[in-house]
């Protein structure tokens, strides 16, 4: 193939993936890292079209549109890896950076023109550049993806990439014309540098696809009240957890919460009273687990919480915490003075439990225990009371 349907085929896959990345930016607006990596391949896409005139229109005219143009988009990739973990991009540091590129590369091209000098600079440039990306990426990255991770990568290659042709240029011993015919260099401008550039592109395209999709089951997982899981997000964890606890032997213990008298608060003080109160039990209970604990809210005020590697004199002693900062919160507006209760169950796995129902259930015949024995308190399942028949709700007001 040759050296113009290279850079025609270059030209069409970053087009195409820089089109990809604006589609996904122009359908969620916060995806900021798909905007400037758009933008960044697109300019790297038009680089390639001035490289079609190469030899028809003048040198000088080439380089003063191309390098500015490829310099701007390795700023872009680094601004885009600085959103991508979630930082403020140095602006300043990276306009100073592209000016103390641009500058030189414009004398040594239109004052003292060398062409060796002006590759080593912008080669330098772009190693530095992407050496900076690449380890933002791999040191801050979310990495929630293997693909966040094989984009750091894809940087630390361009990164690679031009330190070689840095070494070729001192190695030839920087000389003023570069043969763009020989091997070695055509296989990093026109094959390996466009190829990465590519896998760059495609990787983040899967990155903030796999966001989405991620960002989407929350959604269906996630009570939106309380940022809790719902029934359904909890139960597939649960079974999860459950599993794993009964294959490698360890204990795991469940707590039911239930709010006392919710019903009463919501007839007398209204639904924004009663969403403030269940808001505010909600925020105790997360606070009091642990990351890898799983809190969920089943039902209107009554809540789940699984606790791998847990006994139950653990989970109570969790509980009769949250119990106490209940009891003690704060509310405004018309639960101002007005002090709200909850009640709990807790319940430790056996080793006889074949699903998280079972322990569900125990637990929250603990809790009806509770309500029935005034409230406000505490009860551990017995861990020989029989099991429960159904998995039917037994919570009362």
């Amino acid at each position: 193939m040759g050296a113009s349907h290279l850079i025609s085929l270059n030209i069409a896959v970053l087009g195409f993936i820089g089109a990809v990345l604006f589609v996904l930016w122009n359908h969620d607006k916060r995806q900021k890292t798909a905007l400037y990596w758009a933008v960044a391949l697109t300019l790297v896409a038009i680089h390639w079209v001035v490289n079609l005139y190469r030899g028809e229109w003048s040198d000088t005219l080439v380089v003063l549109l191309n390098n500015p143009l490829v310099s701007l988009a390795v700023s872009l990739t680094v601004c885009a890896t600085y959103i991508r973990v979630d930082r403020q991009p140095p602006w300043a540091l990276l306009a100073v950076g592209w000016f103390a590129t641009i500058l030189p590369l414009c004398w040594y091209q239109l004052v003292t023109p060398h062409t060796g000098v002006r590759i080593l600079i912008v080669s330098t440039s772009y190693v530095l550049h992407f050496v900076w990306a690449g380890f933002i990426s791999l040191r801050y990255g979310p990495h929630r993806h293997n693909a966040d991770i094989l984009m750091s990568l894809c940087l630390v290659a361009l990164a690679f990439l031009c330190a070689m042709r840095v070494g070729f240029l001192i190695h030839a011993g920087i000389p003023n014309a570069l043969d763009h015919r020989d091997p070695f260099v055509a296989s990093i401008i026109l094959v390996a540098i466009p190829s990465v550039f590519v896998g760059c592109g495609l990787f983040v395209v899967l990155a903030i696809g796999l966001d989405l999709m991620e960002e989407l089951r929350n959604v269906a997982e996630r009570d939106p009240l309380t940022n809790t899981l719902n029934r359904r997000g909890f139960m597939a964890r649960a079974n999860q957890e459950l599993q794993r606890a009964q294959r490698h032997n360890r204990p795991l213990a469940m707590i039911a919460g239930d709010l006392d008298f919710f019903k009463q608060v919501n007839d007398r003080f209204g639904h924004a009273a009663g969403d403030q109160a269940i808001v505010t039990f909600a925020d105790i209970l997360q606070a009091a687990c642990r990351e890898i604990d799983i809190v969920g809210r089943l039902g209107g005020e009554e809540f789940f919480v699984l606790l791998p590697d847990t006994k139950d004199e653990q989970a109570r002693d969790i509980a009769e915490r949250v119990r106490a900062l209940y009891e003690g919160a704060k509310f405004d507006d018309g639960l101002i003075n007005h002090t709200l209760t909850a009640s709990f169950g807790v319940a430790e796995m056996r080793t006889s439990d074949q699903e998280v129902g079972q322990l569900l259930s125990r637990a929250d015949k603990a809790l009806y225990q509770a309500k029935e024995n005034g409230r406000n308190q505490v009860i551990v399942a017995k861990k020989t009371q029989p099991e429960m028949v159904t998995n039917k709700a037994l919570s009362v007001a």
